[in-house]
């Protein structure tokens, strides 16, 4: 009897032993995809730094580009009315 109980010991030790084994890789994938998480999360917050800036930028220059847009206008509606009024004369 005492042989077979060492037998079932060394089998439930056995599988015990491979569950450890298969719980440790699942815990190494965890920690691999926890650290492709937070990469992903500092690049997605550097992305935002990024477009936050650029947003900013944006707001800057299109009071400039209005401003040279008008301007614009301003010249070719002159240069309009300067060549009908040599035409005319």
């Amino acid at each position: 009897m005492s042989d077979q109980l060492e037998k079932r010991i060394d089998s439930f030790e056995n599988k015990m032993d491979r569950n450890f084994e298969k719980i440790t890789e699942v815990l190494t994938e965890l920690a691999r995809h926890d650290e492709r998480v937070d990469d992903l999360e500092r690049r997605v917050g550097a992305n935002e730094d990024d477009i936050s800036d650029i947003s900013k930028l944006v707001r800057d220059n299109t009071g400039v580009a209005k401003f040279a847009d008008r301007i614009f206008w301003v010249f070719v509606t002159g240069a309009v009315g300067l060549l009908f009024f040599f035409l005319r004369g």
